[in-house]
């Protein structure tokens, strides 16, 4: 991934309180920037994941969208 804002499919790449640094998704096998915001109730963290990813990720009860919060 060139860093590109193109090749982020479906919106822009969540960023690092820098402004500057992507955050990557938090799926394990993905090497793609996040473009949707998450939180893990889990763990009380925010996360994030990719267009590719969020799907998947949202189906679990411990994930929501941090649009939905």
């Amino acid at each position: 991934m060139s860093g590109d804002k193109d090749d982020v499919p479906g919106g822009d790449p969540v960023m690092l309180g820098d402004g500057e640094t992507p955050v990557p998704c938090f799926d394990p096998h993905c090497c793609e920037h996040a473009t949707v915001p998450c939180f893990d109730t889990n763990v009380r963290r925010e996360v994030a994941f990719c267009n590719a990813h969020v799907e998947e990720w949202a189906a679990n009860e411990h994930i929501v969208r941090s649009s939905d919060r």
